[in-house]
C-alpha cells in the first residue's frame, strides 16, 4: 500500500502543469486529459470508474467508461463498491468515538481487551494507539494466513478471529526493530481493533460502524453485510469478473463497502458542517503521524496515510483493492479540498486521484480557506 504511494508521489512531482478548474463543463476534459497522458488507467483493464470532488463547498462528480463490460450503462455516485483498506479509515473514526464516550483510551494495552489464553508477553506495553499508527512489526498478514486460503479469489472468507489469536498468541517481536519507532504497514493491526471494539462494547463492529458513523452521518448505503445486489460488479485484470470479499475476520481492516456519495457526505461535512458530530474525532485522526519504513514523505496516521513536504500542508490519503473494486480517498483539510474515485476493477486510480487533488489545489499552491489571500 505505501509503495503504492511512493510511486505516485513520484509521478505526482514530476507534473509541471497547472490546471485550473474553471467550470464543471471543462472539469471532465480536465480529468480525461489526466486518464490519457499522466494515468496508468487502461479502460481494457478498468471497465469504468467514478470521480468525486468537493472543492470547499462545491461538489462535483463525473464517470467515466461504464458499470459492466457488457453494456454501455455509466457508473453513479450510488454504486456500492468493497473499499479494502480504505475501511482502516472508519475503524479509526470508530475508535476515537469510543475514545470520546470513555470505553476505550488510546493509551489501553491491548491484552487488556484479549483472553488471558491467548495472553503473548512479549505484546505487553502494545497499545491501542500503537494499533492505529502501525507502529507494531506485525508482518502485513498472519504466517498462518495461507494456510486458510481456500479460496484465492475470496481470501479472508475462513480465517476465523480464533485463526488470528492463534497467531497473536505465538508470535515474536523482533527486538532489533522495536528500537526504532517507524510504521510498517500491517492489516493484523485493525484486525485486531476489530476484536477490541467488539469485547470493550460488547457489540459487533458492523453495528458499531452504523451506531457511531453510519447512522449519524446518514450514510445509508455503507455497511459490511451484502446481498449479490448490494454492490457494483467488479472485474480482474483479466476483465473477468470478480468475487467479493467476505470476511471471518479482518472486516475492520478491509470489509466496508460504500459509494461516493456516502464517502462525500462524510468528507462534506467535515469541511463544511461547524455541528457535525464526529468533527471532534476527525480532527483527533488528523492529530499525529510517524515515520514509516518506507519513504521519509510518507508518514502513517491514525487511520490515514500522511504525504508531507509535497505542499504546505499534509494530504490524508487511503487506497484500497479488493478482487474486483478499487477506491482511493485523499483530502486537504486546509483546502477543504478531497477527491474519490471507486472504480470496478483491482487495477488502482491512486495516481489519477493525486493528480485530480493537485490540480484542485493549483499545483499545490492553493492557500488555507482561513488563511489571507
Amino acid at each position: 500500500m505505501y509503495m503504492k504511494f511512493i510511486c505516485i508521489f513520484l509521478l505526482v512531482t514530476m507534473l509541471g502543469a497547472t490546471r485550473n478548474l474553471a467550470s464543471q463543463s471543462q472539469l471532465k476534459k480536465e480529468i480525461e486529459k489526466m486518464i490519457d497522458y499522466d494515468s496508468s488507467i487502461e479502460f481494457k483493464k478498468t471497465p469504468g470508474f467514478i470521480v468525486h470532488i468537493i472543492d470547499g463547498e462545491n461538489i462535483y462528480t463525473e464517470d467515466f467508461g461504464t458499470k459492466t463490460t457488457n453494456s454501455k450503462d455509466t457508473l453513479t455516485a450510488q454504486d456500492n463498491f468493497q473499499i479494502g483498506s480504505l475501511s482502516k479509515v472508519f475503524t479509526s473514526l470508530l475508535i476515537h468515538e469510543l475514545a470520546k464516550e470513555k470505553i476505550v483510551s488510546l493509551e489501553d494495552e491491548i491484552h487488556t481487551y484479549l483472553d488471558p489464553s491467548i495472553e503473548n508477553e512479549k505484546m505487553l506495553g502494545l497499545t491501542i494507539q500503537d494499533l492505529l499508527l502501525h507502529a507494531t512489526n506485525f508482518p502485513k498478514t498472519p504466517n498462518n494466513f495461507g494456510k486458510k486460503e481456500k479460496d484465492i479469489s475470496n481470501p479472508y472468507a475462513y480465517y476465523t478471529k480464533d485463526d488470528l489469536f492463534a497467531f497473536y498468541a505465538s508470535y515474536k517481536k523482533d527486538q532489533k526493530k522495536d528500537k526504532k519507532i517507524k510504521a510498517s504497514y500491517s492489516h493484523i493491526n485493525y484486525a485486531l481493533l476489530e476484536v477490541i471494539a467488539e469485547q470493550a462494547t460488547q457489540t459487533s463492529y458492523e453495528d458499531l460502524l452504523q451506531q457511531y458513523i453510519f447512522l449519524p452521518c446518514q450514510m445509508e448505503n455503507s455497511g459490511i453485510s451484502f446481498s449479490d445486489t448490494t454492490l457494483t460488479p467488479g472485474y480482474r485484470k483479466t476483465r473477468k469478473s470478480s468475487t467479493y470479499w467476505t470476511f471471518a475476520s479482518f472486516a475492520a481492516s478491509l470489509g466496508v463497502y460504500s459509494n461516493a456519495q456516502d464517502l462525500g457526505i462524510l468528507l462534506n461535512n467535515y469541511f463544511n458542517n461547524e455541528e457535525f458530530a464526529l468533527r471532534e474525532s476527525m480532527d483527533a485522526m488528523a492529530s499525529l503521524s510517524i515515520p514509516t519504513i518506507y519513504n521519509d514523505k510518507f508518514h502513517s496516521g491514525l487511520g490515514w496515510q500522511v504525504i508531507k513536504g509535497q505542499t504546505p500542508y499534509d494530504i490524508y490519503a487511503m487506497s484500497g483493492t479488493t478482487d474486483g473494486h478499487n477506491a482511493f480517498m485523499a483530502m486537504i483539510r486546509e483546502t477543504k479540498t478531497a477527491v474519490i474515485i471507486l472504480a470496478n476493477s483491482a487495477v488502482g486510480t491512486e495516481d489519477l486521484g493525486m493528480q485530480v487533488l493537485r490540480m484542485i489545489n493549483n499545483n499545490w499552491k492553493r492557500k488555507g480557506a482561513d488563511e489571507p489571500k
